[in-house]
């Protein structure tokens, strides 16, 4: 008994430790993105504001950066980058029930990280594929 009302306490008290970070952590962020320059540097901190806005489920802020950052990175010509930003847009794109437009996103993401070699990319890339047809009850493709 004591271990069911221990664990929504321990939960919640996580919670309110880790909200305060992650804001900080934001606020971190979007300052550093006001003095960035126009290069890679810039992308990520664009990436990372995605993926932090999602963190806090504020999924038009995780869409905004990630979009902002493909457009720098198509710009500056930089495929990483491009791939960072699809793997975001198709989150932002599943986060609100989008769910066509998600697996697009996450398989341009792939097909960049593959041409570039980045196994961590191809890796994420699949992980995020098969947790979306997981998620979609398609465990036959999840698997692939």
């Amino acid at each position: 008994m004591k271990k069911l009302v221990l664990t929504p306490i321990l939960i919640f008290a996580s919670l309110l430790l880790v909200s305060p970070v992650i804001a900080q952590n934001l606020d971190s962020l979007k300052m550093e993105l006001k003095k960035a320059m126009d290069d890679t540097n810039k992308v990520n901190i664009l990436n990372e504001l995605s993926y932090q806005s999602y963190t806090i489920s504020d999924f038009k802020e995780e869409m905004d950066y990630a979009k902002k950052a493909l457009n720098l990175s198509k710009k500056l010509k930089w495929q990483k980058g491009i791939a960072c930003a699809y793997k975001n847009i198709g989150g932002a794109f599943e986060d609100i029930g989008d769910y066509q437009n998600a697996l697009l996103n996450y398989s341009s993401a792939l097909k960049i990280f593959e041409k570039v070699g980045d196994l961590n990319g191809v890796a994420s890339s699949y992980n995020n594929i098969g947790n979306f047809y997981s998620s979609q009850g398609n465990l036959t493709l999840s698997m692939k």
